[in-house]
């Protein structure tokens, strides 16, 4: 506004509703409230400050606020965390076994996000020793070439243990305890959880089918080292989805979104593992890159807060009647 602010004449707020009585506040109080003076400003600056009748007044807020948290609950933004996004972090991953296996392997063909920052899940060795959370590598993928012992659905490539990893089982599972770590070196535990994977992909080439999708295998003892969540409708925590994301290296990229779940047990090992659903049949490899973790929004506790506070403002309107 421009203007200097004065303590000087008293002006009064009066009451609010159909009884007017100048000089008088809600509470029946007089107060003294800062104004504007123009156009003679006096030399100096003071700051003016808004006075409020009743502290109570702030609840009459509260219904707009609670219905602004419920509405934009859905849509509030989480930190992703990678763990895996270097061929140092695919470097140890497993193929599918089995007679015609899977063939698996870090590689610097595709690179979709350019990162050489390893993500949580780094473990080249399948070792304590060689994991090497935050350290710097070659950007890179994972390539996957599919074997005939996978068929139309299998396990195409597993990542090396993880259940002694502390940075990876806060991300996956905030809450769990890694297991084997020192002093006592005993197993972990695994608490209930519910997240989001995300992941990376390139389409293979097809050799006659209909259908390609990508997925995630958690192995752990709590599943009974088998889980699937794959990014559609029947995923059994919640819908995924699966985004395009263009040309990136050459190759058309998609982001496939898969909600999972983790069940509360005894933590002896823990693998991630990159499931595979299509009858394409491919020749050449497809690749996997930027897998990362992050929460998603629960509906249900966000309605839960919102409830209490509601049911407290209508306590507090229930005394001021």
């Amino acid at each position: 506004m421009g203007g200097i602010t004065s303590y000087a004449p008293e002006y009064h707020v009066p009451n609010e509703g159909s009884n007017y009585e100048p000089g008088k506040w809600r509470d029946g109080m007089t107060r003294t409230i800062a104004f504007d003076v123009f156009p003679t400003p006096k030399p100096s600056r003071t700051v003016a400050r808004r006075r409020i009748g009743n502290p109570g007044d702030v609840w009459k807020h509260v219904p707009r606020a609670v219905a602004a948290l419920v509405l934009l609950g859905g849509n509030l933004v989480y930190a992703n965390t990678d763990l895996f996004t270097t061929q140092s972090d695919f470097t140890g991953w497993l193929n599918s076994g089995g007679g015609s296996p899977s063939a698996v392997g870090p590689s610097g063909v595709y690179d979709y996000d350019g990162s050489t920052i390893n993500g949580a899940g780094n473990n080249p060795g399948n070792s304590p020793g060689s994991i090497n959370v935050g350290g710097t590598s070659t950007g890179g993928s994972l390539g996957i070439t599919w074997g005939s012992s996978v068929g139309t659905f299998g396990i195409v490539a597993s990542s090396p243990a993880e259940s002694y990893n502390p940075a990876f089982m806060a991300a996956i599972d905030p809450g769990s305890t890694a297991a084997f770590q020192a002093p006592d070196f005993t197993a972990g535990a695994t608490v209930v959880y519910v997240g989001t994977l995300t992941m990376v992909y390139t389409i293979p080439d097809n050799e006659g089918g209909n259908y390609f999708e990508p997925g995630i295998d958690l192995a752990y003892d709590g599943d009974g080292y088998y889980g699937t969540f794959f990014p559609d409708a029947g995923n059994p925590v919640a819908p995924g989805s699966i985004t395009y994301l263009g040309t990136v290296d050459g190759l058309a990229s998609f982001q496939a979104t898969v909600p999972y779940q983790v069940n509360a047990g005894t933590l002896n090992g823990f693998g991630l593992g990159i499931a595979y659903n299509s009858n394409y049949s491919p020749q050449q490899p497809f690749y996997v890159d930027d897998i990362e973790v992050g929460p998603i929004p629960e509906p249900t506790s966000l309605s839960l807060t919102a409830l209490g506070v509601l049911t407290l403002w209508a306590i507090y309107k229930r005394k001021r009647a």
